[in-house]
């Protein structure tokens, strides 16, 4: 599960086997997987996956280098921010890895190759239940996360600092609520700040 502003996961791995047929394999892996894609340069491949309930879609960028070295970055990419990606980004990146190795251990490699491969990604209904269960439980916490900013901004202004919890939770008056209010929204910052530099510097 990676974390980050926007999550992330990057690999590479080197194949021996030319450029040119590395970009006629990586073609046909993104067509396998359902991923429409864009080329920027000959070496470099820019795709997009679709919303799940894993979440609202990542970016899969590809990189093909003179030695036969793939650099893939998986990333989440979509109109809503997230900073969870539920281990989506790893797995984008060793299916793209494993269809490739499976393309090139088939044989001769075509440049035509259009048609899916037989390890295509596929969704079997208990994988879309599954999806919808995640898609929930992060809606889930991102509300609770909110609800307990909002009380800390509120413990802060008036001194009465209600945290909910099992019972009837706990309450706090006065200056400790302002101390206990002030340090969660100090944490609550500083991990944004550790992950938008961690972004910053991939």
């Amino acid at each position: 599960m990676a974390f980050g502003f926007p999550p992330r996961f990057s690999e590479n791995r080197t194949f021996s086997i030319p450029p040119d047929e590395l970009r006629t394999v990586v073609k046909s892996v993104l067509q396998n997987a359902g991923w429409s894609y864009q080329m920027p340069s000959d070496d470099e491949f820019v795709a997009q996956t679709s919303n799940s309930g894993w979440s609202w879609g990542e970016q899969v960028s590809a990189r093909i280098f003179p030695d036969g070295k793939i650099q893939v970055v998986s990333k989440c990419h979509g109109y809503r921010p997230q900073i969870i990606d539920f281990g989506k980004n790893k797995a984008n990146v060793e299916l793209f890895f494993a269809q490739v190795q499976h393309a090139i251990t088939q044989g001769p490699i075509s440049a035509s190759l259009t048609e899916p491969g037989s390890i295509s990604q596929t969704k079997s209904p208990a994988n879309k239940v599954g999806s919808i269960f995640i898609g929930c439980t992060l809606i889930v916490f991102l509300l609770g996360l909110l609800m307990y900013l909002l009380f800390a901004v509120i413990g802060l202004l008036t001194g009465t600092l209600v945290m909910p919890g099992r019972g009837d939770g706990i309450t706090l008056h006065g200056n400790w609520a302002r101390i206990v209010s002030g340090l969660i929204l100090v944490g609550f910052t500083g991990i944004l700040l550790l992950v938008f530099r961690k972004s910053r510097r991939k």
